[in-house]
């Protein structure tokens, strides 16, 4: 609002909604015609009036065939503590629940701010699991970014423990994590991570890690066939702080002994600076090994 500036834009809206409230409508529009008789769009109104559809998956990037004609899952972010879901064959809709590993944890839109002029005061949003971005892997699950517990991390993240990542940057905080669905089983599962999560991208390998963004000053990974065999999700997780290359040395690596000195320095809290810039070489290190991201 304040782009289009505004005095301006409130002063728009408000004299569309009252010549709405007169009676006011748009003019009719011309109807399509030849080829642009050709394009369908179907439209569903999914979830429930008080909720917000803020993503949805249908299949799995590597393998657009993943869910053909599939079942689509959305994400309602802040709204509610569902996952809704519409079959695009039949328009039938449903919900998958969802739930957190700790009850102690608080709905993540908060006070109402501002009286509602159709809910008043009442607090329409309520989720916990305030689910941002939802994902298939090549089996048909759902994974998601979702809030599990209140934000103070559990000791095998922290300074002492002794997980090859928090070795090197330990980590006392994450405010989103993850979650998985299994439709074949209709199970939901929540899953502990040290990292914050927003945003997934599964790689292209043996073990389909699950990369994710989100983390503050550190990116977090989960090797999703060692959870599914083991149950294990100390140990399928790793993170790494991310250190910018300014120099532009194409052979820098930065090891975890090099990350643990930084750590040791107290070079822990990379500033939220937003600016632009052109990255010509990015490094990360991780108990993994090594990744390169050009630009």
């Amino acid at each position: 609002m304040m782009g289009f500036g505004r005095e301006q834009t409130l002063g728009m809206f408000a004299d569309w909604t009252d010549r709405i409230a007169q009676g006011e409508l748009p003019s009719k529009p011309k109807r399509p015609e030849g080829v642009e008789r050709n394009v369908v769009i179907s439209q569903w109104d999914w979830a429930d009036p008080k909720a917000y559809l803020h993503d949805v998956v249908s299949t799995d990037r590597r393998n657009p065939t993943t869910n053909a004609n599939g079942l689509l899952y959305g994400a309602t972010e802040l709204s509610t503590d569902y996952l809704p879901v519409l079959d695009p064959i039949t328009s039938k809709l449903s919900q998958v629940p969802l739930s957190v590993l700790d009850s102690n944890t608080q709905s993540a839109s908060g006070d109402v701010v501002q009286r509602s002029a159709y809910w008043g005061d009442t607090a329409i949003w309520n989720s916990k699991t305030n689910v941002h971005n939802p994902m298939f892997d090549k089996e048909g699950r759902v994974w998601i970014t979702a809030t599990v517990r209140p934000s103070d991390n559990p000791n095998f993240c922290r300074e002492g423990s002794d997980h090859p990542s928090a070795k090197a940057f330990p980590v006392d905080k994450s405010y989103r994590q993850l979650g998985v669905y299994d439709p074949r089983s209709g199970k939901y599962t929540p899953i502990n991570t040290c990292f914050s999560t927003h945003h997934l991208m599964f790689a292209e390998d043996a073990n389909n890690t699950l990369w994710t963004s989100g983390g503050g000053q550190v990116i977090g990974w989960f090797d999703t066939k060692k959870w599914l065999e083991t149950g294990d999700e100390k140990a399928a997780q790793g993170w790494t702080p991310i250190l910018l290359d300014f120099n532009g040395v194409a052979g820098a690596m930065f090891t975890l002994s090099l990350v643990h000195q930084l750590n040791q320095r107290r070079i822990r809290e990379l500033p939220k600076v937003y600016m632009r810039v052109r990255l010509r070489l990015m490094v990360l290190y991780g108990d993994r090994g090594p990744v390169e991201s050009r630009k």
